[in-house]
C-alpha cells in the first residue's frame, strides 16, 4: 500500500509551507517518508505503524521548530489496539477529556 498526501508545516512565527508525505506498507514493514523541495530536508520513519512512524515525524520535525498540521499529530488523538492492529494505525479516534 502507498499513500501520498500533501500536509502543511508550520513554525511558531505561523510561516507555513506544503510538504509531501508518502506512507508506505510493503512486507510487514510500514515507513512514511516527508519531503519538501526548499525548506525540509528528508525525513524517514519505520515502526509497526502508521501512526507510530507519524509520532516520529512529529519528534523530529519539532526539534526543528516545525510543526505538521494534520488531524493525526494532535494530542487527543490516539488509535485503539485493535484499530493499531487492523489499520496499521491509519484509523484514530479523536478524545475527549471527561470532567
Amino acid at each position: 500500500m502507498n499513500l501520498n498526501k500533501d500536509v502543511q508545516i508550520t513554525n511558531k512565527s505561523s510561516n507555513s509551507f506544503i510538504a509531501q508525505l508518502k506512507a508506505t506498507d510493503e512486507n510487514e514493514i510500514v515507513s512514511i517518508e516527508i519531503t519538501n523541495d526548499s525548506k525540509l530536508q528528508k525525513i524517514e520513519t519505520y515502526g509497526d505503524n502508521f501512526y507510530e512512524c507519524l509520532l516520529k515525524i512529529r519528534a523530529e520535525l519539532e526539534k526543528r521548530g516545525l510543526f505538521i498540521l494534520c488531524l493525526g499529530s494532535s494530542i487527543n488523538v490516539w488509535p485503539s489496539g485493535m484499530s493499531s492492529q487492523m489499520s496499521k494505525g491509519l484509523k484514530a479516534y479523536k478524545r475527549k477529556l471527561c470532567q
